[in-house]
């Protein structure tokens, strides 16, 4: 195979890209190193993978030994800015849309974390539901509310295709979070399940490395994005559902007193 490309890259530059690279067998993995090391003048390799797989087993070490190679260049991309969101946005209406842009672009930032795929999903979900649309001049704008929006189905299934490898004892344990909202404490969670701090915590390890939920600092965690919460609380069973908010109720009275309102705790009953 490296004969081949020598040859074809012989003749003129040749670009190879590979999306998702960390779903790579291991013999696929070793492919691709013997071409990076080949070194092939001509051939330049571009693989994309997703940050929250970086320490998993066989391949945190590949991707640690091609680091080190000369001429191994990794770049990171984070989420659309809000400035790039609201250019986004322009962009697809074809038109400055004036303040609602703004309004927008904040329900935007805040629901998906500036994820372009998660943006645009957003966007058509906007649309379908008549929140965002044309006026009888044929500009678009802001029709309705915002609030309650729901993660469209094709955003669904990319959430719930990461959220499957987690694990059944992680899931157990993001679905009680969803209940408490986008952020939310191990200290509580474990209330709510009957289970320690620190087996909590361990729980959440394979979302934390998997980009799912975010630290923010001692006891605070947070979704990464709105709409993993949101798919996640909708996933959960009605009558589930009610049991975990009545365990969340009784838990942040048990475990936060009078650092809690009764406003927030009434709202789980």
């Amino acid at each position: 195979s490296v004969d081949l490309l020598r040859r074809c890259c012989a003749v003129r530059p040749v670009l190879m890209m590979i999306d998702d690279v960390q779903w790579a067998d291991r013999n696929t993995l070793h492919l691709l190193e013997q071409l990076v090391s080949a070194a092939v003048p001509g051939l330049t390799v571009v693989a994309t993978y997703r940050s929250g797989h970086a320490e998993e087993r066989h391949f945190g070490a590949w991707l640690e030994r091609l680091s080190r190679r000369d001429g191994t260049v990794t770049v990171l991309i984070g989420g659309l800015e809000p400035d790039e969101l609201l250019r986004l946005v322009h962009s697809l209406a074809g038109h400055d849309i004036g303040t609602d842009g703004e309004r927008l672009v904040a329900h935007l930032a805040a629901e998906t974390g500036g994820n372009p795929f998660l943006v645009v999903e957003m966007l058509r979900l906007l649309v379908q539901q008549g929140v965002v649309g044309t006026d009888p001049d044929g500009r678009w704008g802001l029709l309705g509310d915002l609030d309650g929006t729901v993660a469209p189905h094709s955003a669904r299934a990319v959430i719930a295709e990461r959220l499957g490898r987690l694990g059944p004892e992680t899931t157990r344990v993001l679905e009680a979070a969803a209940v408490l909202g986008r952020e939310f404490d191990p200290l509580v969670i474990g209330a709510m399940l009957d289970v320690d701090e620190i087996a909590v915590l361990d729980r959440l390890e394979p979302a934390l490395r998997a980009s799912i939920v975010r630290e923010l600092g001692p006891g605070d965690f947070q979704f990464g994005h709105a709409l993993v919460q949101h798919a996640l609380y909708d996933g959960v069973g009605v009558t589930r559902r009610g049991a975990l908010h009545r365990r969340a109720a009784q838990a942040l009275a048990e475990v936060l007193g009078p650092q809690i309102s009764a406003a927030a705790i009434a709202g789980h009953w």
